[in-house]
């Protein structure tokens, strides 16, 4: 019962009543409910959060052998969670449970062979574990072999297992309800990354993301709407779709500018789109200025002059070098780069990109393929798509499959 009020099932979630139910339990012998309170006093819900309660309890069923308490106790002891953080009685806790069967537990010894923490780094094993793992089906390898096999940790470098094992990830964990794994799964289908192009199975995908409040899916289903493709056309709903999500979305608001100005699903509205892109503009998307200056121009009007415009170009880049705006900057590197200047947006993008941000990465492999500011250099390029794919940046993953194809 206290596992219902905890998980919501048949019944609104409790915690607090899940509490009293597992404590009640755990009073009476039931290890099962030990467990539970242990992972409640953790994340201190239903009760004061108290982390050293929590590994005292766990501690005290893994060594009943209670087979995921020797897993969460390495979870613990990995972390740091009410004891000192201790890598190698983590690598034992996740031995002993991997042994009596537990797959979470392998995983987790995997990636610390893969580091060295706790045992003496075995890249060999580390990726014989994971392998074996995939084997069995479990869903977060396929992602980890997928990696291991993109940095050549113990055995060959090869991109195109890591795109195959990365869709099958995907596949696996959009069975499980994962909103952003249905979301990549259509991206996959979408753009035919490690499957073929099938629209439909995108558009369906997309679908299931944005039943469940997925931003970016319910964004990308306007433009199939929009572009009739995997669906009928239909421009009226890929307005719709497109006006709900500008309410809290500044991209979104950018989009509907541009519904309004063409008049896609709505009366072609030029002051509205005006009003539109400079709302966007303003929350950060500087692509924005270049709509509603190409705007103002298309009308005639003489208020937007370039110096007025490369002046909003620096007081903008300020801002957002100031408020560490990463969207703010990598847009108005965009920016620049329509207008010409090349040379400004490659150098921005590599600042950003050294110090780790998986989208300004992805963005400079892309300059590198294409000679942007630079010259090109295809082995640099794909050395930065694969750091952005390990950065679990999709896009990255889509640029990768196509210098590879190509």
């Amino acid at each position: 019962l206290g596992y219902y009020y905890d998980k919501g099932i048949g019944t609104e979630i409790d915690k607090n009543m899940a509490f009293q139910l597992y404590l009640r339990a755990a009073n009476n012998g039931n290890d099962d409910a030990l467990y539970e309170l242990s992972l409640l006093y953790e994340s201190g819900e239903g009760v004061d959060k108290d982390e050293e309660e929590a590994f005292k309890l766990i501690k005290e069923l893994a060594e009943k052998d209670h087979v995921n308490a020797m897993f969460i106790l390495g979870n613990y002891y990995k972390k740091g969670t009410g004891t000192e953080m201790d890598k190698k009685m983590a690598f034992q806790s996740y031995k002993e449970a991997a042994k009596n069967g537990n797959n979470d537990a392998l995983y987790e010894l995997s990636l610390l062979y893969e580091s060295g923490e706790g045992v003496d780094k075995d890249e060999g094993e580390a990726f014989k574990l994971i392998k074996k793992l995939a084997k069995k089906g479990h869903i977060k390898s396929f992602s980890q072999l997928g990696v291991y096999y993109l940095k050549g940790t113990g055995t060959k470098k090869n991109t195109n297992k890591m795109i195959e094992l990365t869709f099958r990830y995907y596949k696996g964990s959009a069975k499980e309800g994962y909103s952003d794994a249905q979301f990549k799964l259509g991206m996959c289908y979408h753009f035919g990354i490690g499957t073929k192009i099938h629209k439909h199975k995108a558009f369906r995908f997309y679908t299931k993301a944005a039943k469940e409040g997925h931003h970016v899916a319910q964004y990308k289903l306007s433009i199939l709407y929009e572009t009739g493709e995997g669906v009928s056309k239909d421009e009226k709903k890929s307005f719709e779709i497109i006006e709900e999500l500008a309410k809290e979305h500044a991209s979104a608001q950018h989009r509907l500018g541009y519904y309004y100005e063409k008049g896609i699903g709505t009366d072609a509205n030029i002051l509205k789109a005006f009003e539109l892109y400079h709302t966007a503009a303003e929350n950060g998307i500087t692509e924005a200025i270049k709509s509603s200056s190409s705007l103002i121009f298309k009308l005639g009007e003489k208020i937007i002059k370039g110096e007025t415009k490369a002046f909003e170009i620096v007081k903008l880049y300020q801002t957002a070098e100031k408020n560490k705006n990463i969207k703010a900057i990598i847009s108005l590197e965009r920016l620049l780069h329509e207008l010409g200047d090349k040379r400004k947006a490659f150098d921005i993008v590599k600042e950003l990109a050294d110090k780790g941000y998986a989208n300004a990465q992805h963005r400079l492999g892309y300059y590198y393929e294409k000679g942007i500011g630079t010259h090109i250099n295809i082995p640099k390029a794909r050395e930065l798509y694969t750091i952005a794919v390990i950065n679990e940046n999709i896009e990255a993953l889509k640029s990768l499959n196509d210098l590879i194809s190509n």
